[in-house]
């Protein structure tokens, strides 16, 4: 083999060297500019209600998933459009059906509470779950709840656990409860800790087991007309037992129960011990 062809062999396989190097090397760019796109991406939508999923394809960016919204998917692909280095934006985004009004309800019976309506995310699901609530997995998921709504619906549900049966409903930002306690102050105790958010409305629906007001009641007797009792009695006091302290068969009367009082001390009051 001559000097001149041992040269141009040389050439060859020097330029053949290059150009592999210069291959792998853009290879190499190429997918260190497809990871810093995937890395940008990724976090443009981190804040996404749902959460939704972006994969890149050399510059090309491709998101799927659950938008909250109309405006929530303009400005997820706003933000996506601004990722440094990318070519396209694929949007394969579904918009999540919105709920109007935006309603959910408790009820509870027997110490356990069923809610049905409306949730505005899965992960609002969850915490709901670990109240305990029966009926939650049933939720629609649905978006065009008012700002706050988590809080409004965690304030409600807390007065409700306080109350043995009784219901809460939060449509839109009017809460309304209802249910049975024992006395009025009770009921006001249990308004004065429901703390809404600023706009939210409570509809007091609540009623007492008892009026509130005093024990006080009279015993009459008359020749035609027998022993008469008006008023409100303690509670554990019924006409029979007054008919039976007095020694007649029967006495008549229209009264209120209340949820307290020792019908035994008053019946000691009464006859001296």
């Amino acid at each position: 083999m001559g000097a001149e062809m041992r040269k141009f062999l040389g050439i060859v396989v020097l330029a053949a060297g290059v150009g592999a190097l210069v291959y792998w090397g853009a290879k190499d760019n190429a997918l260190d500019m497809q990871n810093a796109i995937s890395e940008r991406a990724v976090a443009a939508v981190s804040g996404a209600v749902h959460g939704v999923t972006t994969r890149v394809d050399g510059r090309d960016i491709r998101v799927t998933g659950l938008a909250d919204s109309d405006a929530e998917r303009d400005a997820l692909l706003s933000a996506l459009n601004g990722v440094e280095g990318r070519r396209v934006v694929l949007d394969e985004l579904e918009i999540l059906p919105s709920a109007d009004p935006y309603t959910i309800a408790g009820t509870r019976k027997e110490g356990q509470t069923l809610l049905q309506g409306n949730v505005p995310s899965e992960a609002m699901r969850s915490v709901l779950s670990e109240t305990g609530a029966a009926g939650v997995d049933g939720l629609t998921l649905a978006s065009g709840a008012p700002d706050r709504w988590e809080t409004a619906i965690g304030a409600g549900l807390g007065a409700l656990t306080q109350m043995d049966e009784g219901s809460v409903s939060l449509t839109g930002q009017t809460l309304r409860l209802t249910g049975l306690v024992d006395q009025p102050s009770d009921r006001d105790t249990l308004i004065s800790s429901i703390a809404l958010p600023d706009g939210y409305t409570l509809q007091n629906d609540i009623e007492t087991r008892d009026d509130g007001e005093p024990i006080a009641y009279n015993i009459n007797y008359d020749a035609s007309k027998g022993v008469t009792v008006e008023g409100k009695l303690p509670n554990g006091l019924d006409l029979a037992q007054i008919g039976d302290a007095l020694g007649v068969s029967k006495v008549n009367g229209n009264v209120t129960t209340a949820m307290n009082g020792n019908p035994i001390t008053l019946r000691a009051c009464w006859f001296g011990g």
